[in-house]
């Protein structure tokens, strides 16, 4: 049987060179997807369209089609995640114990269930492989919830998506005494949809991880300020701090690999393979990579 993603739709919500793979064993419930793509945080769908201005040839977006795919990506605007701040008129937002429905994250799943939808219409018959990237992985987790449908197209998630990809997604909360930067909503999702939660249901999950920078902490000189502008590795160190707690750690120079994976999904682990499209030609979603990921979804086949 030819179990093959050729007349997928990949959708994107929401952020080393590899070769064309040929992969085949896909159960038959996987066939037939289309691409949705939900953005990072503080991403525009221009950033996977025509990244930094480089030409639409250069997006993720393209690449993708380029490979015969349907790809939908939800619509967000820059200015969209200003909406992050409805929150702060909640007291749940204050105690930490947001949930991704609420103000500063609500929106942001209406477009998800939105885009799918809309996928599905102009795609009778075939279902989404959602793919998230950055915060739009663990958010594009927060949309498919417990596994009944929010939008009007259809009772449960099964009906309308087959799978989630997360592409240097921080899947998990940082342990106290971190603060969480989504407010509690992040440990939301971990807490009541923990893992490949929808497997059983017969969804499949690949979380997908750069391996390229170890953190390190610069050296202060005087005045407290750094020595050389700052360099990568201490911008990873920060990040990687703030999202599990510990600087000197690898990963994709935003997020750690031991944040990036999901007990119970697909996990790989990209060398050389950096966070965002401010390395175009080295991140998740550039020419160079997107093979190397693509190619271990399991069954596809282009």
């Amino acid at each position: 049987m030819d179990r093959s993603f050729r007349n997928s739709t990949i959708g994107l919500i929401t952020s080393g060179p590899a070769t064309r793979c040929h992969m085949s064993c896909l159960p038959a419930k996987l066939t037939r997807a289309f691409f949705g793509v939900p953005a990072g945080f503080g991403n525009d769908q221009i950033d996977y369209l025509n990244p930094r201005n480089l030409g639409e040839e250069a997006g993720m977006v393209q690449a993708l089609r380029r490979r015969g795919f349907p790809v939908y990506v939800v619509p967000v605007k820059r200015t969209d995640w200003l909406k992050f701040a409805n929150g702060l008129f909640t007291p749940s937002f204050w105690s930490q114990t947001m949930t991704p429905r609420d103000l500063s994250f609500g929106w942001y799943l209406n477009k998800v269930v939105q885009t799918v939808e809309r996928a599905a219409s102009e795609h009778p018959g075939r279902k989404a492989l959602v793919v998230g990237h950055s915060a739009g992985g663990w958010l594009a987790r927060a949309a498919l919830g417990d596994g009944a449908w929010t939008g009007k197209a259809a009772k449960e998630v099964r009906d309308l998506v087959q799978g989630c990809v997360t592409l240097g997604t921080p899947h998990l909360p940082p342990a106290p005494p971190g603060v969480c930067v989504t407010r509690g909503a992040l440990g939301h999702v971990h807490l009541n949809y923990p893992g490949a939660f929808l497997k059983p249901q017969g969804l499949f999950y690949m979380t997908v991880a750069g391996v390229a920078v170890e953190g390190r902490r610069e050296p202060r000189g005087a005045g407290g300020r750094e020595r050389g502008g700052g360099s990568i590795e201490d911008f990873a160190f920060r990040s990687y701090v703030q999202v599990c707690g510990r600087g000197d750690v690898v990963g994709d120079g935003v997020v750690p690999l031991e944040a990036a994976h999901l007990e119970g999904a697909k996990q790989v682990n990209l060398q050389n393979v950096f966070h965002s499209i401010n390395a175009p030609k080295a991140w998740y979603g550039s020419e160079e990579v997107i093979d190397s990921w693509l190619g271990e979804v399991e069954g596809i086949r282009y």
